[in-house]
C-alpha cells in the first residue's frame, strides 16, 4: 500500500501473512477429493449425487453406462456425462422407476438418515433385484444439500439367498422323511410315508417307489404319490443295460447310486420316457437306490416341473434317504419272518474245494457245524463252532485260514459249541440284509449245507443272490413251507420271545451257545460283553430285559 506525506507518495506499507496451513489444508482436500472421485469412478456399482432439487451433480462412470445400456433408461444408448449432470431422474429412467426413486429420495431428504431399498427391474427375459443406498449429504454450513445414491446389482446374491433356503427346506423334508420312517412297520407303509411327504412338498410334482420283479428284469411300481398317476401306465423301466434299463432308473439300480436328469429335453439316455414326461409337465427328476449293505431293494424316483432342480448337497440327502430306506425295507422284512405264523425254509448246497471248511471236512472225513449268534454294532458276526468226528482243535486252524476271522475263542464245552468266532465278513450278514435269517452252516463229506428262514412273502431271488455274494457256487437244494408250532406246553397268547427286540434276542442267543447259562459258567458276562462289542453294563441290561419279557410271556398269560 502506497502512503502520501504532503501529497507526495512517502513509503509502501506491505502485509505478509503465513498462510501455509492454509494451502496444506487445500492440499488435503484436494487430494482427499481425488481420492474420493477415484474411489466413485472405480465403483462397478452406478454412484450419483443429486442436490434438492433432484438435478445430478456428480456421477460416475457406471452411473453413465447404466443411464445408456439398461432397459429402464429414456435417453438412449447414446449417452455421455455432460447428458447426465443437470438432469433429473425422470428425464434418465421410464417413468413408473423414476417415481419409485424418487419418493425413496424425498424420503432420505425429509428425514435425514440413510434408507436401504430393493427394487425389481426388468431386464430383457428376465428380472434383476437392484438394492439402492440413498443418504443425504451437508454443506459446510452443515444443512442437508442433497442425496448420494448408490446402485448395486443383487440379483446373484438373491437367488444364491433362494437356493440356500431352498436347500435347507429340502434337507428339512428329507430329514422329516427319515423321522417319519421310525414310526412305521410295514414296507406297505415305509412306502407310502416317503413318497407322500416328497409329493405334497411344494418342490416335487410326483414320486414313485419300484422293485424288481422277480421273474423279470422289470422294475415294478409298488407305490407312488402326485398328479400323474397315469404317468406310470406310459413308461417302463429295466434294470438290464438295454434302451429302457440305460435310464436313470436302471443305472441308479445297477450302479447302487444316485442319478439325475437335470433337463429332460436334452438328455440323450433319457429319450424312451422324454414324450411321456414332457405330457405330464415333468422337467428333471432323480432316481435313488434303495440300499441295505450290499442289497437293493428297488428305487425311489422323484420328479420336479423345473430343469435343474436337483443341486449336489440335495441329491446327497437323498442318498442318505435311500439308505435309510433300504435299512427300514429290510427291517420290515426281518420283522414279518420273526411274527409270520409260516416262514419257508430253504436249503442251499455249497460246493468250494478252495472253502477252508469244506476242504478239510473232505480231508478228516468229519462233520463242521456253525450256528450264527448274533451281529454287532461294529458289523461283526459272532458264530458258534461246532467239530464232530475230529479232534475240535481241527476247527480253530481251519478257521484261522478264513480271510475275514478277527477273533477265535476255545470254549469248554465237550458237546460243543467248540469255539467262539468273531467275523468281519459272513453270508449271515448278506442274508439279514434281504429278510432272511441263516439258521446254521453244516460241511460234511466236502460239500456245505446252509440252512435259511425267510417270510413265506420272500423274493427268494434275493435270498439266492445274497447266498452267491459270499460263495459263488451255491444252488437252491430243497424249499419248503414250515408252520410254527400252535404253542408250548403252558398256555399263553403267541411266541414266548415275540416282544423281544432284535437286539435282546441277539444277545440271549449268543449268552446260551457260549455257555454263559451253564453251571458253573463257561463264559464270564465281561467276555461275552467283548464279543458282542458293547460295554458289560450294556450286555446285562439286554439279558435282564430278555429275561424279564421271556418270563412275563411264561408266568402272565
Amino acid at each position: 500500500q502506497v502512503q502520501y506525506d504532503d501529497g507526495e507518495p512517502d513509503r509502501l506499507v506491505g502485509f505478509v501473512r503465513d498462510i501455509t496451513d492454509r494451502k496444506e489444508r487445500e492440499q488435503r482436500l484436494e487430494a482427499r477429493e481425488a481420492k474420493l472421485r477415484a474411489v466413485i469412478e472405480s465403483s462397478a456399482d452406478p454412484i450419483a449425487m443429486q442436490d434438492r432439487y433432484g438435478c445430478y451433480q456428480v456421477v460416475n462412470e457406471a452411473m453413465v453406462e447404466t443411464a445408456a445400456g439398461s432397459t429402464l433408461a429414456a435417453l438412449g444408448t447414446d449417452v455421455d456425462r455432460s447428458d447426465l449432470l443437470g438432469a433429473r431422474s425422470e428425464d434418465l429412467f421410464e417413468e413408473s422407476f423414476a417415481e419409485r426413486y424418487e419418493r425413496h429420495r424425498r424420503a432420505v431428504l425429509s428425514s435425514e438418515r440413510a434408507r436401504v431399498v430393493k427394487e425389481r427391474v426388468p431386464d430383457c427375459d428376465a428380472e434383476r433385484t437392484i438394492q439402492l443406498t440413498l443418504a443425504p449429504y451437508s454443506g459446510p454450513d452443515g444443512e442437508v444439500e442433497g442425496t448420494v445414491s448408490i446402485a448395486r446389482d443383487i440379483t446373484d446374491i438373491e437367488r444364491q439367498r433362494d437356493e440356500l433356503e431352498t436347500l435347507t427346506e429340502i434337507q428339512d423334508l428329507v430329514q422329516e422323511s427319515v423321522r417319519a420312517l421310525t414310526a412305521v412297520t410295514t414296507r406297505e407303509e415305509i412306502r407310502e410315508t416317503v413318497c407322500t411327504r416328497l409329493s405334497d412338498s411344494r418342490f416335487y410334482e410326483f414320486a414313485w417307489i419300484g422293485e424288481r420283479e422277480p421273474s423279470s428284469r422289470t422294475i415294478v411300481p409298488r407305490c407312488s404319490a402326485g398328479d400323474a398317476e397315469g404317468y406310470l401306465d406310459e413308461v417302463t423301466v429295466t434294470v438290464d443295460p438295454s434302451e429302457t434299463g440305460w435310464g436313470p432308473g436302471g443305472r441308479a439300480y445297477r450302479s447302487g447310486e444316485v442319478q439325475v436328469v437335470h433337463d429332460v429335453a436334452d438328455d440323450p439316455d433319457f429319450d424312451p420316457w422324454r414324450d411321456a414326461a414332457e405330457k405330464w409337465g415333468f422337467r428333471s427328476l432323480a432316481a435313488v437306490p434303495l440300499t441295505h449293505g450290499s442289497t437293493t431293494h428297488g428305487i425311489l424316483a422323484v420328479y420336479a416341473s423345473d430343469p435343474g432342480a436337483f443341486s449336489r448337497r440335495e441329491l446327497d440327502g437323498f442318498r442318505t434317504l435311500g439308505e435309510v430306506v433300504g435299512f427300514a425295507l429290510s427291517a420290515a422284512q426281518y420283522r414279518r419272518l420273526v411274527e409270520s405264523d409260516s416262514v419257508l425254509e430253504l436249503e442251499f448246497e455249497v460246493r468250494d474245494d478252495e472253502a477252508p471248511f469244506i476242504a478239510a471236512s473232505a480231508a478228516h472225513d468229519c462233520r463242521f457245524v456253525i450256528e450264527h449268534a448274533a451281529q454287532t454294532s461294529s458289523e461283526r458276526v459272532v458264530d458258534y463252532l461246532t467239530v464232530d468226528g475230529a479232534d475240535p482243535t481241527l476247527g480253530a486252524r481251519v478257521a484261522d485260514r478264513l480271510d475275514a476271522i478277527e477273533e477265535i475263542r476255545e470254549l469248554d464245552r465237550e458237546d460243543g459249541p467248540h469255539y467262539e468266532l468273531v467275523l468281519n465278513d459272513s453270508v449271515f450278514q448278506y442274508l439279514a440284509e434281504v429278510g432272511a435269517r441263516g439258521k446254521r452252516g453244516v460241511i460234511e463229506d466236502g460239500v456245505g449245507h446252509l440252512s435259511v428262514e425267510a417270510p413265506g412273502d420272500v423274493d427268494i431271488r434275493q435270498v439266492t443272490e445274497a447266498v452267491e455274494q459270499r460263495f459263488a457256487e451255491a444252488t437252491l437244494s430243497a424249499k419248503r413251507e414250515q408252520h410254527r408250532a400252535d404253542g408250548p406246553w403252558w398256555h399263553h397268547t403267541g411266541d414266548v420271545g415275540e416282544n423281544l427286540t432284535d437286539r435282546q434276542r441277539a444277545v440271549l442267543r449268543a449268552a446260551f451257545y457260549s455257555g454263559y447259562y451253564e453251571w458253573p459258567r463257561e463264559t464270564d458276562a465281561e467276555t461275552l460283553a467283548d464279543s458282542l462289542d458293547v460295554a458289560s453294563s450294556t450286555l446285562l441290561q439286554h439279558l435282564r430285559k430278555g429275561h424279564r419279557r421271556v418270563l412275563e410271556a411264561l408266568f402272565e398269560s
